[in-house]
């Protein structure tokens, strides 16, 4: 007896989807996870074996993980996997405590220290509608501007 219709022939995901504004993301298959551990690799190999904010060495006892740079959570439609864009170091390797502690807070590449996103490269409106809560907490002066120690 035949089927009456033949069966779907399963499709073959790539490891690594490119997207056309340049993004890589590695999918949830075999392959594309086996990819984002070569990339945590790379990274780590790339910072000497240490994580990117506190500087303490990986062991077996604390492994590395990929941070992104941009997150993954809110702007998770967005991620980039990618670990250098135009010749910049992009996304870092994190021990886990670190990873925990630094959340979804946005972190960039300056000098060669993997740092926070600093305020003054946040949209103005962001910073408009909390600024009188900033300015109370002391990360604002009152007119306006971010206190230089803090960045």
């Amino acid at each position: 007896m035949t089927p009456a219709r033949p069966k779907p022939v399963p499709r073959k995901r790539e490891a690594v989807k490119v997207y056309a504004d340049g993004r890589e993301v590695c999918s949830q298959t075999a392959a594309g996870r086996s990819e984002y551990l070569n990339r945590t690799r790379k990274a780590e190999n790339r910072q000497w074996g240490m994580c990117a904010i506190c500087g303490q060495p990986f062991t077996p006892w604390l492994v590395p993980t990929l941070d992104h740079q941009e997150g993954r959570g809110m702007n998770g439609a967005h991620r980039d996997d990618r670990l250098w864009i135009d010749g910049k170091p992009h996304n870092a390797a994190l021990c886990v405590p670190c990873q925990g502690i630094k959340g979804s807070k946005r972190y960039e590449w300056r000098e060669g220290k993997y740092v926070p996103k600093s305020w003054s490269d946040y949209p103005k409106h962001t910073l408009a509608r909390g600024s009188s809560l900033l300015w109370l907490r002391g990360y604002l002066q009152p007119e306006g501007k971010a206190v230089p120690a803090l960045l």
